[in-house]
């Protein structure tokens, strides 16, 4: 940019110098072409200038030459002022309108950046809503993890003395609940374990109202630490431990050494 400004300004210089040569091949010119005739001798007669008006007159046309010389000094100077002004004008204007390009670029990244977040957190929700109906498609299933860990206790005399404790299942009417209470309630069965009575040999029936939020729970008579439900304390508490979250609710209606499990619908994720 600096070097463009040098370079208008060399041009100016330039043309003030041709319009002062230019002047000076006019003033030759006129004083070369001007022809002087004077008159035959006459007493006391003086030489005069044949024409009669200023282009017969040398001091006239030296004049004029000068007048010429100075307004083309003035109109190379205007002009060169006039470029100046050109050039600054233009470099102001160049710059302007980068600083207004540089600002619409950053705003469109700006709002592309905004675009960009928005759209990742919809692919995030998009993803969290997918694993949770995959998790609520699957059907719970007792690992062969969870029924090793609670053998021992189950065939242990706190469930297999006579006469023994009571530990049924009872289902929700709903399919997947249905099919776990029913794994459950055979894998008591192997155990030895009393899980009578039994809805014909299927896991009994109850209704559920409200969501639970483990899908498992325990019903006992009480919830005091009475020797009656020993067994059924550390069966909450293995289970818990092995993932089969459950918690105890007291049903004062329930028989003595009798607790159930209850296999609610499987809980949103």
């Amino acid at each position: 940019m600096a070097s463009s400004k040098r370079s208008k300004l060399l041009l100016g210089l330039l043309a003030i110098t041709d319009l002062h040569r230019l002047s000076l091949q006019m003033q030759s010119q006129i004083a070369t072409s001007t022809t002087i005739v004077q008159k035959p001798a006459m007493p006391n007669s003086k030489s005069k200038l044949v024409g009669g008006n200023m282009w017969g007159s040398i001091p006239a046309l030296e004049g004029l030459a000068a007048i010429a010389f100075w307004v083309g000094v003035g109109s190379g100077a205007i002009a060169l002022v006039a470029g100046a002004a050109l050039t600054v004008t233009s470099d102001r204007i160049a710059a302007l309108t980068k600083a207004d390009a540089d600002l619409r670029i950053l705003d469109a990244d700006t709002r592309s950046a905004e675009a960009n977040a928005r759209a990742e957190e919809a692919k995030a929700e998009v993803a969290r809503v997918n694993e949770r109906l995959h998790k609520a498609q699957e059907m719970r299933r007792l690992t062969k993890p969870q029924a090793e860990a609670l053998t021992p206790l189950l065939k242990s005399p706190l469930f297999q003395t006579d006469p023994k404790p009571t530990l049924r299942v009872s289902s929700v009417a709903d399919a997947e609940s249905e099919s776990f209470a029913l794994e459950i309630q055979n894998f008591l069965a192997s155990c030895g374990v009393n899980i009578y009575p039994t809805n014909g040999g299927m896991p009994n029936g109850h209704v559920q109202l409200i969501e639970h939020p483990t899908g498992l729970g325990l019903g006992v008579k009480s919830l005091d630490a009475s020797p009656d439900n020993q067994p059924f304390t550390l069966f909450q508490h293995a289970a818990n431990a092995v993932g089969l979250e459950m918690r105890a609710e007291p049903i004062p209606e329930m028989r003595e050494r009798e607790a159930v499990i209850y296999v609610m619908r499987k809980p949103v994720a």
